[in-house]
């Protein structure tokens, strides 16, 4: 793993890769603050307007105040977390368009992988989509436990690391491998080292600006690690 961090950091810092990572860097911040900004304040104006006209508030003032307040906190702090959820997904669908480019450069420097069959386009498109059915069972199930004190704080990070860990073990592997090799990837779940790195590359994506920054990153040690991975299950 060391030696692994050693060759992505190289390559992650070396000018082909950021100018590479110039792209989504621009793209997510104009959409993601756009559309956030925008959208959210235009429910949060629909409902202090709605909760003024509600009379029991208009008859005493000092509890509209403190469900204004307590509203506009709520905003914040959700607006807070949907700029980074929102910038995690535009970043990774605009990665996603890089993938092959940095799979392909990394195998030619490092492993020459041989592929003999590629792995289609559809049966990607439908791993992708049980993947998403998979990830809305399971947002549905956490949900009822947003109502829970201190289970709340953490219970949404469930399913979307599961998306995280899921989207990039199928971006990744279909890019860098053959149909053979990525089904035996796939199935083993990219093994334990695959796993663990999208746990941290996750939580580092919880913090501001780093989650777009380092997702050029993440593909890089990704990619890395399925090459390596793919020598110990032949």
């Amino acid at each position: 793993m060391l030696k692994i961090l050693e060759l992505s950091i190289k390559d992650f810092l070396s000018k082909k890769y950021i100018l590479l990572n110039l792209i989504p860097f621009i793209v997510v911040f104009i959409i993601t603050f756009i559309f956030i900004d925008f959208e959210s304040n235009s429910i949060l104006n629909w409902l202090n307007v709605y909760i003024k006209n509600i009379s029991v508030f208009n008859e005493y003032p000092f509890f509209y105040s403190l469900i204004k307040n307590l509203l506009d906190s709520l905003f914040f702090a959700g607006k807070f977390f949907m700029v980074i959820i929102l910038s995690i997904i535009l970043t990774s669908i605009v990665i996603s368009c890089l993938t092959s480019i940095v799979t392909k450069d990394i195998n030619k420097k490092y492993y020459d992988f041989k592929k003999d069959d590629e792995i289609s386009i559809l049966d990607i498109i439908l791993i992708s989509f049980f993947t998403f059915i998979k990830f809305l069972f399971i947002l549905l199930i956490c949900l009822p436990l947003l109502f829970v004190p201190m289970i709340n704080i953490f219970i949404l990070n469930i399913p979307f690391f599961y998306a995280f860990y899921k989207f990039f073990l199928i971006d990744v592997a279909s890019s860098a491998l053959d149909k053979q090799e990525f089904n035996k990837f796939y199935k083993s779940g990219g093994g334990f080292n695959f796993i663990f790195a999208c746990f941290c590359f996750y939580c580092i994506s919880l913090i501001p600006i780093l989650g777009v920054v380092l997702q050029l990153f993440f593909v890089i040690f990704l990619t890395h690690i399925t090459y390596d991975r793919i020598k110990y299950i032949n």
